[in-house]
């Protein structure tokens, strides 16, 4: 029976955070299931594959593609890992995708997202990433950079900043792209607290535009703004899946659901 893995996001067009990011999660599968199961990659957003394409010639298909190509390919089993940080609106669509070919195949399952929304069990996986982050950390204070979501709660970050608080023994600020975390809110607590040194963590799962432009390089980015106020920063790892035990968690995950 052939078999296939799809690890699947909204996207991102740019191609090196790609490689460094899913790329890397697509090789240690393949390395891990050793042939057993296909592994492929999928986005959920027309506008940023024509973009990829339109760039860098580089195609990676949306979900519906993937799974009409796999059904084609005489594929009976498919594990879905989505590759978001908690469940959203695009976790649906996703699901809304494989409904139409949940007849088409033997096995078709979408695993959980990095968090859950569930907050037992969300403190429970704050504190595995906490682990990983912390073990990675330099002895400056950190700043948690996440995306945010102006409709969802954001309670899930304060939640991975407090597990990291805990774990790092530092102090550990937190801003987000969208929502009500801030960077200007995050800067005042710096400034209030006179640290002059900061770490900058990501919890991007695939590095995109926001991490590279708005973040790090453009001159109104995160880093200048920083900067400006007179706080030394370095960067950490851009991706989440830059740590090979994120990457570890993820398999364990997919085997579990292989297993069951």
């Amino acid at each position: 029976m052939s078999k296939a893995i799809v690890l699947v996001a909204f996207g991102s067009a740019n191609l090196e955070g790609i490689k460094q990011s899913i790329g890397l999660l697509e090789q240690d599968l393949n390395e891990y299931f050793d042939g057993e199961y296909t592994v492929l990659k999928a986005f959920t957003s027309n506008k940023i594959i024509e973009l990829l394409k339109e760039r860098h010639d580089y195609i990676i298909p949306h979900l519906s593609k993937a799974l009409f190509n796999l059904v084609n390919q005489g594929y009976e089993e498919v594990i879905i890992q989505p590759l978001h940080i908690m469940s959203t609106s695009d976790i649906k669509r996703i699901e809304e995708v494989v409904d139409e070919y949940k007849y088409s195949m033997k096995r078709i399952v979408v695993c959980k997202t990095l968090f859950s929304n569930e907050e037992e069990v969300l403190i429970k996986e704050s504190k595995e990433i906490a682990n990983i982050i912390c073990d990675d950390s330099e002895k400056s204070d950190i700043l948690l950079v996440g995306h945010g979501s102006k409709k969802n709660s954001n309670k899930i970050y304060d939640i991975i900043a407090e597990s990291v608080r805990e774990k790092c023994n530092k102090r550990v600020y937190l801003a987000t792209l969208e929502g009500e975390k801030t960077l200007d809110l995050a800067i005042e607590e710096i400034l209030k607290d006179d640290t002059k040194k900061i770490v900058l963590k990501s919890l991007f799962i695939i590095p995109g535009k926001h991490v590279i432009d708005d973040i790090l390089n453009s001159n109104d980015s995160w880093s200048e703004k920083l900067k400006s106020k007179g706080i030394e920063i370095t960067i950490g790892k851009k991706s989440l899946l830059q740590y090979e035990k994120i990457r570890e968690m993820y398999i364990k995950r997919i085997n579990k659901i292989i297993e069951s």
